[in-house]
């Protein structure tokens, strides 16, 4: 995990947003993240490893996680209404206790 993103990803969504519309091609690595009750509402974490992150009630209503490394992840009661999930990994996701995605095409 990269401290300096996590720092910045918790100065809220729109601080982020802008950080990532920089010329840059930095890949976002929040691996183990805890953003557990976040408000990250239309956040850009595309492309984003985000492997192991607890996101557990987290808002992420309208954020853009397309081709973002969701294995492993804590969704427990996490808000993707809207969200963009085009190619996001979620193999062994856990998104209930007791339930995971072991395989998702």
């Amino acid at each position: 995990m990269n401290l300096r993103h996590l720092r910045r990803l918790k100065l809220g969504p729109t601080k982020w947003n802008r950080w990532r519309e920089e010329p840059h091609s930095v890949m976002p690595d929040l691996t183990g993240a805890d953003l557990s009750d976040l408000d990250l509402v239309a956040v850009n974490l595309a492309n984003a490893d985000l492997f192991g992150a607890d996101l557990s009630r987290a808002d992420l209503r309208d954020a853009d996680l397309s081709e973002a490394n969701l294995r492993h992840a804590l969704l427990c009661g996490v808000n993707l209404r809207g969200a963009d999930l085009t190619g996001t990994d979620f193999k062994d996701a856990v998104f209930a206790e007791g339930w995971k995605i072991v395989r998702m095409n």
